[in-house]
């Protein structure tokens, strides 16, 4: 089947030498160009005249002579148009950038579509004058002044800015396309003959001047359509053919097919989960073609209609493929060290930049890590061979250092002198009062980095950062200072978007990798088309312009529906020739984008089997072996001889303690991680104060607290004594576990005052208890509790050891007799039914201490037997909880309804505990995961074992 291109260089050729050389082709785009050539020197066999071939856009700015303006200087010229417009009223740069870019938008679309401007902005001005209306104008606000102002402005902003424009020779598209349309009758073009080809939805200054051409010149026009979608009416994909040649005789229409309902192809869907599993798949496919035989390289191409895969696919191409051209410029965007531009900025988030004296330059500890570990920063810290990254976040980490300062004092405290992370740290220093400076900045580190890193492809990049970076603060000079950063990261955004790094190499040759707009025109035989999603084919766009919607449908301005019709053209035009087309789509359902096939799949499925039987279409489910995001499967460590070792260290050294104990009775496979793996979580700067640092806080106050009245009769004088210190104590605390300046402000203060709330009803509460308890005597702070039991396992005698600390016990003369209390304080949440051991409808709720219930209640019994033996025979035993976030409440172990804990509890406790420990050292029961609830969301290694 014959190309579309081919066949028009057919035509071409059907002209006589001179006829051929005073003619003009006129193409959607400039690739088209290319391809027309080569399909144009494959028809002729001698030398001849070559017609002049033109994308409309070039042909549009070199006939009426005049520059096309870059968006980023487009900005600067509205910039000059509002402060003449506004004057002393002028907005900010900060402000304005808000706005402008939409703006700009708006005006291009007006003269594209040729809207007469002065009945436009009439329309828009009264509609938004109705929105705001009021009986009594006085009460109107005044920001609805100036919201009415601005709209009876915009007139005068469109006339302003296109006369600066002219001043200079320069315009932008639809300002370009308007002005050639209203001139072309007067301008005189030396070609005999023209041929407009390929075009589908023209804008109207497009299609006046196609027609004034066809009025003064023997003009031609080549449409490529499918009488599939052409003759349906209410198919998308021809809608604008359909307005476009409905007053046409079709008979005489140039290049009407029936490809769609006539011819064979293979269509098949694939979906898979992610993007880079696209591209990974899309290899694959390149791959069995080249096995099978069937690959022709000047017959294939991979459409991305996902641009940012292009990288990726890149890197995926099968190395038996030589040969490939990527007809897409790189977005400069997609590079590391845009990424590094943005860390940058981040580093001056907390800088005041219009301080009245210079502000200190204090940095969060994750933009700083961010930027050190910059795979750019590594690589030149690398060169440098004195790379101390990894000791300055450890620096960090053990003195919890959430924000920092960069001076003298940290340089020397992290061991920085002399180090190449403190050149780049006096770099940032450089930052003065004007946001214009983080540029300074930017081009200082970009400078820096390039000097080391020579002869890497990186080097090339960093240049090209330079010099867009350096044209940038050039163009902002003309502006009044930026006040907030968020406004210079925007623009540094823009100018990054606008300077992509083109590709250069053999255009017409090899595999060929695009985009969905570079496909114009074109037509290949074997089609791979990435990311066919909802959302990306067709994009979804919010609707973003200050024209309200029912006015751009007034003045036929393009609405989300035209540029969805566009795209179906596009899709349904480069598959109505291929022969090999495979669709491939993401289900992932991580991500932004949507993970629903895109509707030109499902209408393929649904309309083609009705319209043509020799079209074969199958729907294929791809499923990515080992893909980190699949539910893991269960995982059982099976107890090795190595292991078992392990555990008999452990069980024979420090012991087993009540929170171990309680994590292998929740997941034994957590206990095996923490345990015999000795694995830990790794350190981080603590922003959040965590639970347990709270917890150790105001346990190691409260163990302050009473370090005093130790060994002694606690007397209400004495302990009100006590109490003079207490502020003191917690903020020494406080200062020593967390940092000195992390709890002045934000969550960590309100936590902070939440902890001195505790301790102050701690206080209330244990006064009350000391009124009525008068000799209670404190025999036990932080108590070291200890118990051994002797096991006969695989055939040996071993003596298995337990441990546990208490907060505090307490010696309590009753009337039943002295009694021992065992106190245990928690920060956390507390009920009384977590401590209540009973028998409750048939069931002895003793045995929910040894499964995965009843924690506490396990904890507060394990305590009571390592304590027993040390009881005096006469003396009762309680153990409870003081729970401070409870109003400090006790909670006393209430075994089947009795707090007084008996010789025959500590019997039993032991006997289910022998249990409990023979499981754990048996070698035939694996430790295992447990199954996946919400307690795994919270745990430290659930990236391990991926639950959740």
């Amino acid at each position: 089947m014959k190309a579309f291109l081919e066949e028009i260089g057919e035509q071409l050729v059907k002209l006589n030498g001179d006829e051929l050389k005073n003619t003009l082709i006129l193409l959607p785009n400039r690739r088209a160009k290319l391809y027309l050539n080569r399909y144009l020197a494959k028809e002729i066999d001698e030398p001849i005249w070559a017609p002049q071939i033109s994308a409309v856009n070039d042909f549009v700015f070199e006939n009426l002579q005049i520059q096309e303006t870059p968006q980023i200087e487009l900005l600067v010229k509205l910039y000059d148009v509002h402060k003449k417009i506004e004057g002393k009223n002028k907005q900010s740069i900060d402000q304005f950038s808000s706005w402008a870019e939409l703006l700009i938008s708006d005006f291009n679309e007006i003269d594209l579509y040729l809207a007469p401007v002065d009945k436009l902005f009439r329309y828009l001005s009264d509609a938004k004058k109705i929105a705001t209306w009021e009986l009594d104008p006085e009460k109107l606000t005044d920001q609805e002044r100036s919201y009415i102002k601005f709209y009876e402005s915009l007139e005068t902003y469109y006339n302003e800015f296109r006369q600066l424009l002219l001043s200079e020779n320069k315009a932008y598209q639809g300002m370009a396309y308007r002005l050639f349309s209203e001139q072309l009758s007067k301008t005189k073009l030396t070609f005999k003959r023209i041929f407009i080809v390929g075009f589908n939805a023209l804008s109207p200054s497009e299609d006046k001047i196609f027609n004034q051409l066809k009025e003064q010149y023997n003009t031609q026009v080549f449409w490529d359509i499918d009488k599939y979608y052409f003759d349906n009416p209410n198919h998308e994909a021809g809608l604008f053919l359909r307005k476009q040649l409905k007053n046409q005789d079709r008979k005489k229409l140039s290049f009407v097919n029936d490809f769609w309902q006539e011819t064979t192809k293979k269509i098949n869907i694939f979906g898979i989960d992610g993007n880079i599993a696209q591209v990974k798949f899309a290899s694959q496919l390149l791959q069995n073609n080249i096995i099978s035989g069937e690959f022709k390289e000047d017959q294939t191409a991979v459409i991305l209609a996902n641009e940012d895969l292009m990288i990726p696919m890149i890197n995926s191409i099968p190395t038996e493929i030589k040969k490939f051209n990527l007809t897409m410029s790189y977005p400069l965007r997609l590079h590391s060290g845009y990424e590094l531009i943005i860390r940058i900025i981040n580093l001056y988030s907390d800088y005041q930049f219009k301080g009245e004296q210079d502000s200190t330059l204090s940095i969060y500890h994750r933009h700083l890590t961010a930027f050190i570990q910059h795979p750019i920063i590594q690589k030149y810290l690398n060169l440098s061979k004195k790379n101390s990254t990894t000791e300055l976040i450890k620096y960090l980490h053990k003195n919890n250092i959430s924000k920092l300062s960069l001076d003298a004092n940290f340089y020397s405290a992290a061991k920085l002198i002399d180090n190449p992370l403190e050149k780049l740290f006096r770099i940032i220093q450089n930052v003065n009062q004007d946001i214009i400076s983080v540029l300074d900045v930017i081009i200082e580190i970009f400078e820096t980095i390039g000097n080391e890193i020579t002869k890497d492809i990186d080097e090339h990049f960093i240049d090209h950062f330079l010099e867009v970076i350096l044209s940038l603060k050039s163009t902002l000079s003309n502006f009044d200072q930026i006040e907030r950063l968020n406004t210079l990261k925007r623009w540094i955004q823009n100018a990054i978007n606008q300077s992509p790094i083109p590709f250069s190499g053999e255009p017409l040759e090899g595999l060929q990798i695009m985009g969905m707009l570079e496909t114009r025109t074109l037509d290949f035989k074997n089609i791979i088309l990435v990311s066919t999603n909802e959302g990306i084919l067709p994009k979804t766009q919010a609707y973003q312009s200050f024209i309200l919607f029912d006015i751009k449908k007034e003045f036929n301005l393009p609405l989300p529906i035209d540029n969805d019709a566009i795209v179906a053209y596009h899709f349904y035009r480069l598959l109505q020739r291929a022969e090999n087309i495979n669709l491939i789509y993401s289900r992932s359902t991580s991500g932004m984008h949507s993970s629903e096939a895109s509707r030109f799949i499902k209408q393929l499925e649904l309309e083609i089997p009705e319209v043509n039987k020799n079209i074969s279409i199958k729907h294929h489910m791809v499923k990515v072996a080992n893909k980190a995001d699949d539910k893991a499967e269960s995982i059982i460590i099976d107890k090795t001889d190595e292991i078992i070792d392990k555990i008999m260290q452990l069980a024979t050294g420090n012991g087993f303690s009540p929170s171990s104990l309680n994590t292998y009775k929740k997941c034994s496979y957590l206990f095996y991680l923490q345990k015999i793996m000795k694995l830990k979580k790794d350190n981080e700067v603590e922003e959040n104060m965590a639970y347990n640092t709270q917890g150790n806080i105001v346990h190691e106050t409260l163990e302050d607290l009473f370090k005093p009245t130790k060994g002694n009769n606690i007397s209400l004088d004495e302990f009100e004594k006590t109490l003079l210190d207490v502020k003191d104590i917690f903020k020494n605390k406080l200062d020593e576990l967390f940092g000195k300046e992390n709890t002045e402000n934000g969550r960590n203060y309100l936590t902070r005052k939440i902890l001195e709330q505790y301790i102050e009803n701690f206080i209330k509460k244990e006064k009350e208890y000391l009124k009525s308890n008068t000799d209670t005597k404190v025999i036990g702070l932080e108590e070291n509790l200890s118990k051994a039991l002797n096991f006969k396992i695989l055939n040996k005698d071993i003596t298995i050891n337990f441990r546990g600390s208490a907060d505090r016990i307490d010696e309590i003369p009753t009337a039943a007799g002295t009694n021992i209390r065992i106190v245990d304080y928690k920060t956390g949440t507390v009920k009384d039914s977590d401590l209540r051991i009973t028998n409750f409808r048939g069931t002895d709720q003793w045995e929910y201490m040894f499964n995965d219930k009843y924690d506490k209640a396990f904890q507060l019994m394990m305590y009571a037997w390592m304590y027993w033996d040390k009881k005096p025979e006469n003396y009762l035993l309680t153990s409870g909880i003081t729970a401070l976030k409870n109003h400090s409440n006790f909670y006393p172990l209430s075994l089947y309804k009795n707090e007084i804990i008996s010789a025959e509890n500590i019997v039993r406790f032991e006997e289910d505990l022998i249990i409990l420990i023979q499981e754990i050292l048996n070698p035939e029961v694996p430790f295992t995961q447990r199954e996946s609830d919400r307690a795994c969301e919270y745990c430290d290694f659930r990236t391990i074992c991926m639950r959740l």
